[in-house]
């Protein structure tokens, strides 16, 4: 996958908590993401809602949330620390 790639080749400027985050993340999150979707599909959320993800890391969730909310909708990601929002920012610019 592209994302996979791309994030692979941004180690080498990531700081090291990013690094093990995202090393981590590439492992539980196929594992976490059906269990997510079946969350998010319970809330029930209408076309068009706002949101948001407070704690967001890299944005996994934020994303299946805007999945959810639809093109009307709006999720917004926050994190503590900024360098987690490249991962997003970079996956969504190549999709």
């Amino acid at each position: 996958m592209l994302t996979d790639i791309i994030i692979e080749s941004m180690l080498t400027f990531m700081t090291p908590d990013l690094k093990v985050y995202l090393r981590n993340a590439k492992v539980t999150n196929p594992l976490r993401e059906p269990i997510l979707r079946l969350a998010i599909q319970e809330l029930k959320l209408q076309n068009g809602s706002k949101g948001l993800d407070a704690g967001c890391g890299v944005g996994q969730q934020s994303m299946l949330l805007a999945e959810s909310v639809g093109s009307n909708g709006h999720i917004t990601g926050l994190d503590i620390k900024p360098e987690f929002s490249i991962i997003p920012q970079t996956i969504i610019f190549f999709n």
